[in-house]
């Protein structure tokens, strides 16, 4: 069951079903949609801040909660660049 049903980011029309499934390398499956309007196929993250991104979001949610739990900007890149925090 998806969370939400995706407008079409070409036409904004609500006409649009999921088509297939891709698995990718760290998150799993996303569905691929399809626009019964504009015959357009598009992802869930397509033009987003995460498009093409090859970090696991995962890892993500756990650097941005780094930063709302007050840690500085330049001790969370310089913590998360190595891949593992340091406690």
């Amino acid at each position: 069951m998806d969370l939400f049903s995706p407008n079409c980011p070409c036409c904004d029309s609500a006409e649009v079903h999921a088509h297939t499934r891709y698995t990718t390398q760290t998150n799993g499956t996303r569905p691929i949609h399809h626009c019964r309007s504009c015959e357009s196929y598009f992802s869930d993250t397509f033009a987003t801040a995460i498009a093409g991104l090859r970090t696991p979001l995962s890892r993500i949610i756990e650097v941005l909660k780094a930063r709302t739990e007050g840690q500085g900007l330049n001790a969370t890149a310089q913590v998360w660049s190595a891949g593992t925090p340091k406690e």
